[in-house]
C-alpha cells in the first residue's frame, strides 16, 4: 500500500494536466450526483471557502452541498448519490463535530466515500477510527507521498485508497489578478504575518514564529524598510491581505505542518502540564523532552497556500530552506535562507539587485501560477478523473435532485447548491419562517384549505410531501425543530 499511495500522487497530476483542456462534454457517460459535506463555521478563512467551493465550481458532475456538524439532520436521501465527500472543514480529529445523524447516514451509505483531511497530526488515533466507522474508501491526505504508510498502515486499512494533495491550490481570483506595482515601487522591502503557536506543534511551528521574529530585529538594526509582526491580533485577512502583499517586495515564508503525530493528545497534555508547573520553560527544553523523539517519524512539511498568494501578487519569496512539496526550487524560485541566518547578508544583498529578483518572480509566477498546473481547476479535474476510475459508468444512478435556491435550508441539514458561511445563516430562521408561510399560502387554491390551517402544523405536516423539493427543507425545520415558527402570524411588513 505504501507503494501505491507513492505512486498515487504522481498519477494525480497527470490526471490533473490531461483534465485542464476537457469540457463537460468531453467527458462521455452518465455524471455522478456527489455530495460535500462540510461546516459553515469554517468559511470565514478564504482558503477554506475557495476549496470547498471548488468542487460546485469545476467539477464535471453534479455537486450538492449540506451541512455536517452541529447535531444536524440528515434530511435529504443520502442514498440518491453516488458520491460523499466529507471537507477537511469537519474536523474528524474532534471527538463530536460531526453530526451523529449524519454520519450514521455516511457509515451505512452506498455511495463511494471521500474524506479530505488535513491537521493529521492532531488526535491522528481519532481520525483513523472515524476513516472505519464511516467506511471511508477514498482518503486524500496532506502527508507526503510514500509516507502515509506510516500513519495509516496497509494491514488496518486494507481497501482505503490513500492518495496525497495539498492543503490548497491557486484559485482563480489570483489568476486574474493583475495591476501589479513594480518591485521598485514597492514601500515595504519585507513584509510578514505570522503568530506564536504552541510548542507541542514542534519545530515546523516554531519556525513561522522565529522567521519572522528574527527578521524583523535584522530589519530594525540595518534600518530596512519593513512590515513584519508576530502576534496574532496583528493579523491581515480579506482583500485588506492581498493589498498588504502588493506593496512588499518581498515576503517571508517556511514551510506548514507538524511533524509531531500525537496520536491521543498525550503529547499536548504532557506539554501543557510542564508549562503549568513551570511557565518560564523554553522551547529547547520543552522539545528535548517531549518532542524530539517524535521529530523525525514523519516529514509532514508542505506548502503554504500564502506561498501561492505571494507569487500570484507578483512578490518574491524569502523561505526557510526546505522541500515545499516539490513545486519550488531554491534560487529558482525563492531567496533560501538558512535557519539560522548564516546567509543574512547573501540575501540582502540579492534583494536589492531589483532586474534578477523579477526575473526570478516572473520565473516564479509562470510555473506556479499561470501555468494552472496548481490550480484548483486542476485540482478538480485530478478528483473527477479518480471518481471515474473506481465508478464505472454502468454503475452510477440516475436520478434527479433538488437544492435550494439559496442557503436557507442549508440551516437545517437541507442541500444547497453552493457552500454557505455561519455568518450567511445568522438570520435563516426568520427567512425560513417567512418562506415557509409564503408558499403554503400559495398552495391554498389547489387544495382549497385556507392559510390558518396550515399553521396549525398538522395539516402542514400531511402536504409536506407536496411542496417543491427546493422548499422541503425549509418545512423541515418549520415542522421538527423551530415549531413555533408554524403558529406564529408572519412579521407585520407595517
Amino acid at each position: 500500500m505504501a507503494a501505491q499511495s507513492q505512486d498515487h500522487h504522481s498519477k494525480f497530476v497527470t490526471l490533473q494536466e490531461k483534465r485542464l483542456t476537457e469540457s463537460k462534454s468531453e467527458t462521455g457517460g452518465r455524471r455522478l450526483s456527489i455530495l460535500v459535506l462540510y461546516s459553515p463555521h469554517a468559511l470565514f478563512t478564504s482558503t477554506v471557502m475557495e476549496h470547498i467551493s471548488s468542487f460546485g465550481t469545476y467539477s464535471q458532475n453534479d455537486v450538492y452541498y449540506a451541512t455536517a456538524v452541529d447535531a444536524v439532520d440528515c434530511l435529504y436521501d443520502i442514498e440518491r448519490f453516488d458520491v460523499v465527500v466529507i471537507h477537511y472543514s469537519v474536523r474528524l480529529s474532534l471527538e463530536q463535530h460531526i453530526s451523529p445523524q449524519v454520519a450514521a447516514a455516511v457509515s451505512s451509505a452506498r455511495a463511494h466515500r471521500v474524506l479530505f483531511i488535513q491537521d493529521e497530526y492532531e488526535y491522528t488515533e481519532r481520525a483513523r477510527r472515524w476513516i472505519e466507522t464511516l467506511n471511508i474508501d477514498t482518503v486524500f491526505t496532506c502527508i507526503p507521498d510514500g509516507q502515509s504508510e506510516k500513519i495509516y498502515p496497509s494491514s488496518r486499512f486494507k481497501r482505503v485508497r490513500f492518495l496525497t494533495n495539498l492543503t490548497g491550490y491557486v484559485p482563480e481570483r489570483l489568476e486574474k489578478m493583475g495591476g501589479y506595482k513594480p518591485l521598485s515601487e514597492r514601500p515595504i522591502h519585507i513584509g510578514y504575518r505570522g503568530r506564536p503557536l504552541p510548542f507541542r506543534f514542534g519545530d515546523l511551528a516554531k519556525d513561522k514564529y522565529m522567521i519572522g521574529y528574527r527578521m524583523r530585529q535584522e530589519c530594525q538594526t540595518r534600518g530596512i524598510p519593513h512590515d513584519i509582526e508576530v502576534e496574532e491580533d496583528k493579523r491581515i485577512y480579506g482583500d485588506a491581505w492581498y493589498d498588504f502583499l502588493s506593496n512588499c517586495r518581498a515576503v517571508l515564508g517556511s514551510e506548514s505542518g507538524s511533524n509531531v503525530f500525537d496520536d491521543d493528545g498525550s503529547i499536548g497534555r504532557q506539554v501543557q502540564a510542564a508549562l503549568a508547573e513551570n511557565p518560564w520553560l523554553t522551547y529547547e527544553q520543552i522539545r528535548e523532552r517531549y518532542l524530539a523523539s517524535h521529530e523525525s517519524e514523519v516529514r509532514m512539511n508542505q506548502i503554504s497556500p500564502r506561498v501561492f498568494e505571494a507569487a500570484a501578487t507578483k512578490s518574491a519569496l524569502i523561505l526557510f530552506e526546505g522541500e515545499y512539496s516539490g513545486l519550488l526550487q531554491p534560487d529558482v524560485h525563492y531567496l533560501p535562507l538558512k535557519k539560522d541566518f548564516s546567509n543574512l547578508e547573501s540575501v540582502i544583498e540579492r534583494l536589492s539587485r531589483l532586474d534578477q529578483l523579477e526575473g526570478m518572480v516572473d520565473r516564479t509566477y509562470r510555473d506556479i501560477i499561470s501555468s494552472g498546473r496548481w490550480s484548483y481547476k486542476a485540482f478538480v479535474a485530478g478528483f473527477d478523473e479518480h471518481l471515474d476510475s473506481v465508478l464505472p459508468v454502468a454503475g452510477r444512478r440516475q436520478t434527479e435532485m433538488s437544492s435550494s435556491p439559496d442557503y436557507d435550508g442549508c440551516y437545517f441539514g437541507g442541500l444547497t447548491n453552493r457552500p454557505i458561511s455561519s455568518d450567511g445563516l445568522r438570520d435563516a430562521p426568520q427567512r425560513v419562517r417567512s418562506r415557509f408561510v409564503k408558499d403554503l399560502a400559495t398552495t391554498k387554491s389547489p387544495w382549497g384549505v385556507s392559510l390558518p390551517m396550515f399553521r396549525s402544523g398538522s395539516l402542514a405536516r400531511r402536504v409536506y410531501r407536496r411542496l417543491p423539493g427546493w422548499a422541503r427543507p425549509a418545512a423541515d425545520m418549520a415542522l421538527r425543530r423551530l415549531r413555533d415558527f408554524a403558529s406564529r402570524p408572519p412579521r407585520s411588513r407595517g
